[in-house]
């Protein structure tokens, strides 16, 4: 899962090929707040432009977005495409509310995290892809820990300074 996770970050132009944050992820790390959303929109639309030349996701059925992936390939991992780009859209304000993906597609866990703000279902995503075994080769954490910081970073602004 986690190399489906740095995948889709490299898709969208966060993260180079060799998994260092893009110039474009050093924007959005370090935008204020109100600036958020369009700075991620237009990574969207960059990256899904030949999505949103077939179809508005604001206004689409689920049917014609589903319809607007056939050409994507692995058709087994088409339905997960499909919620990336809804729950990306949703996070970028391009979906009214009653169109945004219900959050927790999946089983939750007990050690949830709260949803106080749109995108934490990618770190909802994120724990619940935390092997069940207790073990991992160095790699996979390496990768899960990027991405998992990647979708930190681009909720919570930080800074050198105590808050006090």
């Amino acid at each position: 899962m986690s190399s489906r996770t740095l995948q889709a970050v490299r898709f969208l132009g966060l993260f180079d090929p060799q998994g260092y944050r893009s110039e474009e992820m050093e924007r959005i790390k370090v935008a204020p707040a109100s600036d958020l959303a369009n700075l991620i929109r237009v990574r969207i639309e960059e990256a899904y432009g030949d999505v949103f030349r077939r179809i508005d996701p604001a206004t689409a059925t689920d049917a014609q977005i589903a319809d607007a992936f056939r050409q994507y390939e692995p058709p087994l991992q088409r339905a997960r495409m499909v919620a990336l780009f809804r729950g990306l859209c949703a996070l970028a304000g391009i979906l009214p509310p009653e169109r945004r993906p219900a959050g927790g597609q999946r089983p939750q866990r007990a050690t949830s995290l709260p949803s106080a703000k749109p995108g934490t279902s990618v770190l909802r995503g994120l724990v619940d892809v935390l092997p069940t075994s207790g073990r991992w080769t160095t790699t996979e954490r390496d990768r899960w820990l990027t991405a998992f910081t990647a979708a930190l970073d681009v909720l919570i602004v930080a800074t050198e300074h105590d808050r006090g």
